[in-house]
């Protein structure tokens, strides 16, 4: 059984099931009835405008991630990235205004508009003995689904243990300074297959990003994505960067 977030009962910042009620003391982002978790509040610097999930990380989705990532079940990676689509639509879609008056859909002019999908990438020795970063494929499934551009803008430049291996603590610091933003990208987001504009507005559009959803399979502590969030903003210092994973 899955347990789908809803976006009137997570916290603010990381997206995780966490009530109003529950909330600290000043903790809303903007105005709202969620709150910030007490998670957030000790993190201290955040380079995440905030991250959103599809479901909570029980052991149902526990067992399904496992099989798609560390047994190479890839026939799993359409309905884990069936999940992001859910999770995009809730949190990081947007409607022009024709379609919100003839569908009298509610306004979502308060969403960011994203230029532009990334992932979290894995060391070339990870990525030998996995075959693939599960990372990118999902990103690039969502991609295609939502029709935003995908490029990978980070590389991994040094190895490290398996966050899953580690506790709280050492997972808050096992990513510090292993992340390497990768400025060719412009050139490289020009390329991709799966883009519908032409190749000129492409780098065109690369070249002006402002917003960028940063892909991952799971949220646990966060440091992985505030280190991904605190390596782009320094390549790409006026942006705004937010999250999206399967399970939190």
């Amino acid at each position: 059984m899955f347990t789908f977030l809803d976006k009137d009962a997570i916290c603010e910042g990381c997206g995780r099931l966490w009530l109003h009620s529950q909330g600290m003391p000043g903790g809303s982002i903007d105005g709202s009835k969620n709150s910030i978790c007490p998670d957030c509040c000790r993190r201290g610097k955040t380079y995440l405008t905030y991250s959103r999930s599809a479901a909570t990380y029980n052991e149902t989705m526990k067992e399904l991630i496992a099989r798609y990532k560390f047994r190479g079940d890839r026939k799993l990676a359409p309905i884990l990235a069936a999940f992001l689509i859910y999770a995009w639509n809730k949190h990081y879609k947007t409607e022009n205004k024709e379609s919100k008056e003839s569908k009298g859909i509610c306004d979502k002019s308060h969403l960011p508009r994203i230029d532009l999908i990334t992932y979290v990438p894995l060391h070339d020795s990870r990525l030998h003995e996995r075959t693939f970063n599960q990372a990118e494929e999902l990103a690039r499934l969502l991609g295609a689904a939502v029709g935003v551009p995908v490029a990978g803008l980070l590389e991994k430049v040094r190895a490290t243990e398996k966050q899953s291996h580690k506790n709280r603590q050492g997972r808050l610091h096992a990513l510090d300074h292993t992340l390497r933003y990768r400025s060719d990208y412009a050139d490289r987001a020009g390329t991709l297959a799966d883009c519908t504009m032409s190749s000129e507005n492409r780098i065109s559009e690369a070249k002006n990003t402002r917003t960028i959803v940063i892909v991952d399979d799971i949220y646990t502590t966060g440091s992985t994505l505030n280190e991904a969030a605190y390596v782009l903003k320094h390549g790409i210092p006026e942006a705004k960067i937010y999250g999206l994973t399967v399970a939190r």
